[in-house]
């Protein structure tokens, strides 16, 4: 008799779930398989993109420019998720007369790269020799409210006050290799 009442407390409702009173005792040891990205708890890392960032960039523009070759897509698995993007490159600010400023933003493909998702700002004082070279840390969330689906590419944007900006600037080390990464986070 204790088997069948066993067995009967595994028989689904009406909606084709077990009642929560059936299954509140159930070792997590017994459960597999993968949560589906949809019913994943809120703040859940979803999934995960990067990419290397192999090539220099420099630009004198006062105004933000795409920093070529610094960019990734990632397409989003449920809706109303939030993407936190990374990217830490050393840059370069090349004047030894004045001080110059740096600064670098996200911008995303959903509004033709129009708007600055975050910015961080590096300065430097007048140097006597070639620059300093600086950390360009940069992390954001962006909340874009797309369905699932969605791909959406973001790209790095650099602009400075005077001289040169150069990003990535591993002076010369040769070859390297920076990361941009997004993450997509549930809602």
């Amino acid at each position: 008799m204790g088997i069948a009442r066993n067995l009967a407390r595994l028989v689904p409702n009406g909606s084709g779930l077990l009642p929560n009173a059936n299954i509140e005792a159930m070792a997590a040891s017994k459960l597999t398989g993968q949560v589906p990205d949809a019913n994943a708890p809120p703040g859940s890392v979803i999934q995960v993109v990067s990419a290397n960032v192999t090539s220099n960039f420099s630009t004198n523009s006062g105004s933000f420019v795409h920093a070529t070759n610094h960019s990734l897509s990632i397409t989003t698995s449920v809706a109303n998720s939030r993407i936190i993007l990374f990217c830490n490159t050393p840059i370069q600010l090349a004047s030894t007369t004045s001080a110059t400023q740096g600064a670098t933003t996200f911008r995303s493909s959903l509004d033709s790269y129009s708007a600055n998702i975050g910015e961080t700002i590096n300065v430097n004082t007048t140097d006597a020799g070639s620059g300093w070279i600086e950390q360009a840390t940069l992390h954001s969330v962006h909340s874009p409210a797309q369905s699932a689906a969605t791909a959406i590419t973001y790209r790095v944007y650099v602009r400075c006050s005077a001289s040169t900006l150069y990003f990535p600037d591993p002076w010369s080390y040769g070859s390297f290799s920076f990361n941009f990464m997004a993450m997509e986070i549930a809602p």
